[in-house]
């Protein structure tokens, strides 16, 4: 089978889309591989975190260790069930985990950042070649997938901040594809989706009917905002096929795809509320939070527009501020919308591909824009990773039809969208890490993972305005995460608030830090043993350099049982 694919790709013009894959999964894979790993290379401080992946990375690792024992008990809360998340991809890690004994650092990492790099890049050129059968259409998909940026650099150099603000717009540049592998997961799983349906449409046999069923309804468990997204589009073109088309055939796909979504959904169901209606809060905040656009101003404005309901100025207002997120966030990918001749064949004579890729693109849009998540607001942003993922096809195609010379449009693309990439990979190729898991903590957590299992007290309650070292921080100052169970498999009393909010778990999450709060601040009485006992506690684990109050071993009836220059790890007798 590989013998086939190179031979396939290394003919022709095909060499260069295979260089342009590997190239793209290259550089989308520097984002992870130096993460999990010794830094410096003898370990004498650590293992080191680029990036997002100081925390992010932390939680996968803690749900792949937990999954890979069969269990679905939440690792971060004792006593909770996992639920209003899709598990997909830490399950599948989990399993090779079990079967190979490959560390679950190394496949998160190291290994499967590259594998699914690929996937996705040969998956778009299959896609878009069915799509429009264009070389040209299949290379600037790709390019524009792999390196396309925004327009965030043209904001930050107006200000004189440099080449910067990635993520300004809200929604992530595609180099960070990556760091979210539901999402990337997700990604494969949709274009095999798509690729099966367009054989179903074309050729009306029922295997392919049930493979891109089967895709669709599972992306519930690999990401859940793609999975919205699929049904809605598949509703949207099955609405064209009744009305305008001449087979009936994605109306199927969408019904069965609907049932299955369900089927897998419901179970893991906890909250009914996981969205909530705020209309336009992430335009508004787009100009409101410092770390955005912010344009006071026209925050300003736009509020008191929507609060007097005056729709004469409030109308182009918004309007306005849509736009800016919508073509900040497309970069290069927005001269579709000045295709007015690809608009006129679309209105003319649209195919369901075409309108496909258009809903994704529209919806992911208009969603953050409707609703915001419980716990997490911004959270809903990620439909529009979809929204600028399928833009680059459609930008690919206009892109394909420019009456210019080809060299002339390769460099007008490359200067107009390379330097958000460049910007965002610094932070993955800086010299240190962000944020490290120190030799002596690991030496401790280690040593928790050997012994019996049992509800670890973390005793620690992490305070965003502490004060932080120059980089590496340790993991427990750097952010809430999920590193003590992630590296001592045991469940947590408490940690990992971040994700906890998004699980629809922050009511209980509060409960807990605050009662947390009052032991740490005088554990040594009897409510401080009763508050032990009640809670199932086995072991504390208590960093030695944030200042609490000493442990009285004998009125909490403890046993020291490590201890080094960082970490001091008691077990309740």
């Amino acid at each position: 089978m590989l013998k086939k694919v190179l031979k396939y790709f290394l003919v022709g013009e095909n060499k260069l889309i295979l260089s342009l894959i590997v190239l793209g999964s290259v550089t989308w894979s520097l984002t992870m591989v130096r993460s999990g790993l010794c830094f410096p290379r003898d370990c004498s401080l650590g293992i080191g975190f680029w990036g997002a992946n100081g925390h992010d990375g932390i939680w996968h690792l803690s749900l792949i260790n937990r999954l890979s024992e069969f269990k679905f008990s939440l690792p971060i809360l004792s006593g909770a069930r996992m639920a209003n998340y899709h598990l997909g991809y830490d399950f599948l890690l989990a399993l090779i985990h079990k079967i190979t004994s490959i560390s679950a650092s190394y496949l998160y990492f190291q290994i499967f950042p590259l594998i699914l790099a690929l996937l996705i890049g040969f998956l778009i050129y299959k896609v878009t070649y069915i799509w429009k059968k264009s070389f040209w259409v299949s290379f600037w998909s790709l390019f524009l997938v792999y390196f396309g940026g925004n327009f965030a650099y043209l904001v930050s150099l107006s200000r004189g901040q440099g080449i910067s603000g990635e993520s300004m717009f809200w929604t992530q540049p595609t180099i960070y594809t990556l760091i979210n592998p539901p999402f990337a997961l997700s990604l494969v799983v949709l274009l095999l989706g798509i690729f099966n349906l367009d054989k179903y449409y074309r050729l009306g046999k029922v295997k392919y009917l049930v493979f891109s069923s089967l895709l669709f309804g599972s992306l519930m468990q690999v990401k859940a905002y793609a999975a919205v997204l699929v049904l809605i589009s598949l509703f949207i073109v099955s609405l064209w096929e009744i009305f305008f088309g001449k087979r009936k055939r994605v109306v199927k796909v969408f019904i069965l795809s609907f049932l299955l979504t369900f089927l897998i959904f419901l179970p893991l169901l906890r909250s009914r509320s996981l969205f909530k209606p705020a209309l336009f809060w992430t335009v508004e905040t787009m100009f409101a939070f410092p770390d955005r656009v912010y344009w006071p101003r026209m925050y300003q404005a736009m509020i008191n527009y929507k609060a007097s309901l005056n729709l004469l100025k409030g109308i182009p207002a918004y309007v306005f501020s849509f736009l800016v997120f919508v073509i900040g966030n497309l970069g290069i990918r927005f001269i579709f919308l000045l295709d007015f001749k690809g608009w006129k064949n679309f209105f003319k004579k649209p195919d369901w591909l075409t309108i496909f890729f258009f809903s994704f693109f529209s919806i992911g849009f208009i969603i953050p824009n409707l609703v915001i998540q419980e716990g997490t607001p911004w959270n809903t942003i990620q439909f529009s990773y979809y929204s600028v993922f399928f833009a680059s096809f459609l930008a690919a195609d206009s892109l394909s039809k420019l009456k210019v010379n080809k060299y002339v449009v390769m460099l007008f693309v490359l200067f107009l969208s390379m330097p958000t990439t460049f910007s965002s990979l610094k932070h993955y190729l800086a010299p240190k890490p962000q944020s490290l898991l120190p030799k002596e903590e690991l030496a401790a957590l280690n040593f928790l993972k050997s012994k019996d299992n049992g509800i670890v007290l973390f005793a620690f309650v992490y305070n965003p305005d502490i004060k932080k070292p120059d980089a590496p921080v340790p993991l427990y100052l750097y952010d809430s995460t999920a590193y003590i169970s992630a590296f001592s498999g045991k469940d947590v009393y408490l940690e990992d608030t971040v994700n906890l909010n998004i699980l629809g778990y922050g009511k209980e999450a509060k409960e807990r830090e605050e009662k947390l709060k009052i032991f740490l601040s005088n554990p040594n009485t009897q409510e401080g043993r009763k508050f032990l006992k009640s809670n199932d506690i086995k072991y504390i684990y208590r960093p030695k350099l944030i200042y609490y109050p000493g442990l009285d071993e004998k009125l909490l009836d403890l046993t020291n049982i490590f201890d080094n220059e960082r970490v001091t790890i008691y077990q309740v007798n």
